[in-house]
């Protein structure tokens, strides 16, 4: 699992550079939830990878984990706040609809930390092994679905965009949305099986190739005003 985040956290810090960079120029507030979402996956990415790649102390890689799952909870939050903004915000309270996404990703965290105190962990064949409580899972399967939607609605955008440099950028950063997803929630059902599962090794190869196209998108596409 180190290696597809290895790659990632670079890839999502630049996407996460190139939204500031927009929302700097634009002041559009999506450029701005690109540029924190960005952020905090590379975070994520980076306390998930390169402390294996240094360090073999559990204490260590504990902490790296805890700290690297914070981040990933911050994102599903902000993504939550993102649906919102994307659709809701003419139609209910903001509390109504990110305060319960936001109590959801602190008790998903902190059931997080919880299991790899309470159950420890193992390295084993260079794997690191532990076990997460059942609450833990059903918190992310919940959160992913705002990742998976504001993926959706990215596409659902594209009639809006004139120029065809914008609409690749769209829909770059749609399915990374939707894969990024779908990968997760593979994930999690797949907790605890083999990691040469097929279903897993496939989601990395989408992913890749994802990584490849965001790439693209930073360096060559340049969105319109």
């Amino acid at each position: 699992n180190a290696i597809p985040y290895l790659i990632g956290f670079p890839v999502f810090a630049l996407f996460g550079l190139r939204g500031y960079k927009n929302y700097r120029r634009l002041h559009n507030p999506l450029s701005g939830y690109f540029a924190l979402s960005g952020m905090l996956a590379s975070l994520a990415f980076f306390f998930w990878s390169v402390p294996f790649a240094v360090s073999q102390d559990q204490t260590f890689l504990l902490v790296a984990n805890s700290i690297g799952d914070f981040f990933l909870y911050s994102m599903f939050v902000l993504q939550a706040d993102l649906v919102y903004y994307l659709i809701l915000r003419n139609k209910m309270s903001r509390a109504l609809f990110v305060l319960p996404a936001l109590l959801l990703g602190i008790a998903g965290w902190l059931a997080n930390v919880y299991g790899y105190v309470q159950n420890g962990i193992d390295i084993v064949d260079n794997e690191f092994v532990y076990t997460l409580p059942l609450f833990s899972s059903i918190a992310q399967m919940i959160l992913l679905v705002n990742v998976f939607l504001v993926g959706i609605l990215m596409l659902g955008k594209l009639k809006e965009l004139a120029s065809g440099r914008s609409k690749t950028s769209l829909v770059s950063v749609a399915c990374l949305y939707i894969f990024a997803a779908l990968g997760g929630a593979i994930n999690v059902i797949l907790s605890g099986k083999p990691n040469d599962s097929p279903l897993i090794i496939g989601t990395y190869i989408a992913g890749f190739v994802l990584f490849v196209m965001v790439v693209v998108a930073v360096h060559v596409v340049r969105p319109q005003k």
